[in-house]
C-alpha cells in the first residue's frame, strides 16, 4: 500500500535519504565509509545490508526503497508478536494496524531512512526477549538472538539501545536461577560494551557528524519541557485509535476508583499544559508536535526546498480538532497509569515474575523511548523530529489496551461499542496518516521533476532544488554551509490559474489548496543549456 501511494516518489531521495544512499553506494563500490558530513547516527548495519543490493542492482534507489518496505512487513509481524505476549490475538492485530495507520509509518516505510529498519530490529529484539524471559527457564538461544538483533538495531540508530537494555534489565529482575543470571549478566555486559564500542567507532568515521550533548542547564530544562509537550500531543494523536478501543470512559472511571485525588492531580498536571500548548500552537506548523512529517501543510513541511511557502493541507478547524484529540488521548494515557497502579504493584510482587515480563518490557519501552527522544534532542541541538516517536507507538498502544482490558474493560454491549468505536477511529487514523503520506510523495516527486527540468534547461550549477536534490547531486552536504549563488530556485506555493514561471507543476491535493511547484529565476543565468 505505501509503495502504491508513493509510486511517483519511488527512486527519489527523500529527507535524509540522500546521505544514507550515497554512503551505502560508496561502501558497496569501494569498501569505504563516508557520511557526507551529515550522518549523525551509527547507520553502518543498514549499509551492510544494503550493499549487496547495490552490488546486484547498481545505484537503483527504488530497489533500496522497496527493500525497506519489505522489511517493514516483517516489522509489523514483530509488533503483532510482541503484542500477543500481553493481549489476545484480536487486540494484538489491532496494535499492528495502529502502527501501520500512522503517517510516520506510511511515509518512512518507502524510504531508505533509518527509522523503519531500526524499528524492525528493535521490535523483534523485544518480542524475542519476552519469549525468552516469559517461561519457567530462560530460553538462552532466544535470549542471545534477541540481544543480537538489538545490537544490529544499535548499528543503525544509537537510540535503539533502549530495546536490548530493557530486555536484559527485565531478564535480570525476572530470573532467579544462578546459571540464568550469569547468562543475563554476560549478555548485559556484551550489549553495553558492544554498543559503546560501535558508537565510539562510528563517531570517528570520516564524514560522520554526530551531535555532541551539552551540559544540562536551565535552557536545557526549558527545551526539554517544550519538547515533552509537543511529543505528548503527537503521541496522543498517534495512539488515539488504541485509546478509543481500550474504552476511555472505563479507564477514567477505574482511575477515579483507584484514587480521585491522584486522578485530579494527574489530569490537571498532564492535560492542562498540553491543552495550553495545543491552543497556542494550533495555527502553526507545530500544532501536532515537533513536526517534520506530521504537519498541517503536509510532509516534509518547509524543510526541503529553498524559499518554500507551502499552503496548508489541513485547514484551521480540522487542525485544532486533531490537536484536541491528541490532548484528550494523552490525558487518558496518563490516567491509565493511575488506574493500573494498584494492579501493577501486585503483579510485580508475583513470585512467578515471568508472568509479567511482557508487560514490564513493554511498559519500560513505552516510557524510555519518549524520554530518550526528549533528553537527546534537548541536550544535542534543541530540535526534535516527530519520527523519533515511531518506536513508542506499539508499546504505548499495547499498554493502554492492556489497562483497558484489566481494569477499565467495558462489559456486554459496551464491549461491542468500544470495538466498533475503535474500528472507526482506526479508519480515520488510516485516512489521516495516509493522506499525509500520499501528499508528501506527490509533492516530493513534483519538486524533483521540476528541479530536473530546470537543471536541464539552465544547467546543474544554476539550480537550487532544496537540500535533497542539491546534496545528492553534489555528493556532499552543502545545505547548511555556504552554497554558491544559484540563479534558479525551486519554490512551493499556492497554485494559480496561470503559471508565472518557465518550469511549473501543479500538485492536486484532495484537501486544502492545490500547490504549485515552480522553478523561478531570481537572477541572471548563463546561456541556457537546453531548449
Amino acid at each position: 500500500m505505501p509503495a502504491l501511494l508513493a509510486r511517483s516518489a519511488l527512486g527519489i531521495p527523500r529527507n535524509d535519504d540522500w546521505s544514507y544512499l550515497l554512503t551505502t553506494f560508496r561502501f558497496a563500490e569501494h569498501g569505504r565509509w563516508y557520511g557526507q558530513e551529515w550522518i549523525g547516527k551509527t547507520f553502518v548495519a543498514q549499509a551492510l545490508v544494503g550493499a549487496p543490493l547495490v552490488r546486484i542492482f547498481g545505484r537503483d534507489v527504488t530497489v533500496l526503497h522497496l527493500a525497506v518496505a519489505a522489511a517493514g512487513v516483517v516489522g509489523l509481524l514483530g509488533v503483532v508478536d510482541l503484542a500477543r505476549r500481553c493481549l489476545d490475538p484480536a487486540r494484538a492485530r489491532f496494535v499492528g494496524l495502529v502502527t501501520a495507520a500512522t503517517a510516520l509509518w506510511a511515509i518512512l516505510v518507502v524510504t531508505f531512512m533509518t527509522d523503519v529498519p531500526a524499528l524492525v530490529l528493535s521490535t523483534w529484539c523485544l518480542a524475542l526477549g519476552v519469549r525468552s524471559i516469559g517461561s519457567e527457564r530462560l530460553r538462552r538461544g532466544t535470549f542471545v538472538a534477541a540481544l543480537a538483533l538489538g545490537a544490529a538495531a544499535v548499528g543503525i540508530r544509537d537510540y535503539a539501545v533502549v530495546a536490548p537494555l530493557v530486555v536484559v534489565g527485565v531478564a535480570g529482575w525476572a530470573r532467579r536461577d544462578r546459571a540464568d543470571r550469569r547468562v543475563v549478566m554476560l549478555g548485559a555486559a556484551a550489549t553495553l560494551a558492544g554498543a559503546a564500542a560501535l558508537i565510539a567507532w562510528t563517531r570517528g568515521l570520516p564524514g560522520w557528524a554526530p551531535n555532541t550533548p551539552v551540559a544540562p542547564d536551565a535552557g536545557v530544562v526549558v527545551t526539554a519541557g517544550r519538547l515533552a509537550l509537543g511529543f505528548g500531543v503527537l503521541l496522543g494523536i498517534l495512539v488515539a485509535p488504541a485509546v478509543v478501543r481500550a474504552g476511555p470512559v472505563g479507564i477514567v472511571r477505574a482511575a477515579w476508583r483507584t484514587s480521585s485525588t491522584a486522578s485530579i492531580v494527574v489530569g490537571i498536571t498532564v492535560g492542562a499544559p498540553l491543552l495550553v500548548a495545543a491552543i497556542v500552537r494550533w495555527g502553526t506548523s507545530a500544532a501536532w508536535g515537533p513536526g517534520n512529517l506530521v504537519r498541517p501543510e503536509g510532509p516534509p513541511g518547509l524543510d526541503t526546498a529553498a524559499g518554500t511557502w507551502r499552503p496548508d493541507l489541513i485547514g484551521d478547524g480540522p487542525r485544532l480538532v486533531v490537536a484536541l484529540v491528541g490532548v484528550a488521548s494523552a490525558t487518558v494515557l496518563a490516567l491509565a497509569v493511575v488506574a493500573a497502579w494498584g494492579p501493577a504493584r501486585r503483579a510485580l510482587r508475583d513470585p512467578r515474575r515471568d508472568r509479567v515480563a511482557g508487560a514490564l518490557v513493554v511498559g519500560l519501552t513505552a516510557v524510555l523511548v519518549p524520554a530518550t527522544a526528549v533528553a537527546s534532542a534537548s541536550t544535542e541541538w534543541s530540535v526534535a523530529f516527530d519520527r523519533y516517536l515511531l518506536p513508542a507507538v506499539a508499546p504505548v498502544a499495547i499498554l493502554v489496551l492492556l489497562v483497558g482490558e484489566r481494569v477499565g474493560a467495558p462489559i456486554g454491549r459496551s464491549t461491542i461499542t468500544a470495538r466498533w468505536a475503535g474500528s472507526v477511529a482506526l479508519g480515520i487514523a488510516f485516512g489521516f496518516g495516509w493522506l499525509l503520506a500520499a501528499d508528501g510523495a506527490a509533492m516530493d516527486a513534483a519538486r524533483w521533476r521540476v528541479t530536473e527540468r530546470a537543471a536541464a534547461r539552465f544547467g546543474l550549477d544554476a539550480v537550487d532544488g532544496g537540500f535533497e536534490w542539491t546534496d545528492f547531486r553534489a555528493r556532499r552536504e552543502v545545505w547548511a554551509s555556504a552554497r554558491p549563488a544559484r540563479c534558479v530556485v525551486v519554490y512551493v506555493e499556492r497554485a494559480v490559474a496561470h503559471p508565472r514561471a518557465p518550469v511549473v507543476e501543479v500538485v492536486q491535493r484532495p484537501l486544502g489548496v492545490d500547490a504549485e511547484v515552480v522553478a523561478r529565476r531570481i537572477g541572471p543565468c548563463a546561456e541556457e543549456s537546453g531548449p
